[in-house]
């Protein structure tokens, strides 16, 4: 389930790593709104697109869902 758009002091985003303030929550794992822009605008043969998807991997691979 995709969370709201939200402030959020102390948050590290999954794909950058940066903590950053204004984000949300896919499923569990918290993303920053500069990178789901990057990763939105970002042709899928662009091999920044692939370094995105393998951050998003790594993240849901290495996180557990709260209970």
């Amino acid at each position: 389930e995709v969370g709201e758009v939200g402030e959020k002091k102390g948050e590290h985003c999954a794909i950058c790593k940066m903590e950053k303030e204004k984000g949300f929550y896919l499923t569990h794992i918290y993303i920053c709104i500069d990178c789901e822009r990057k990763i939105v605008e970002t042709s899928t043969d662009h091999p920044l697109y692939h370094y995105y998807v393998e951050q998003l991997k790594k993240a849901w691979s290495s996180s557990t869902i709260p209970s």
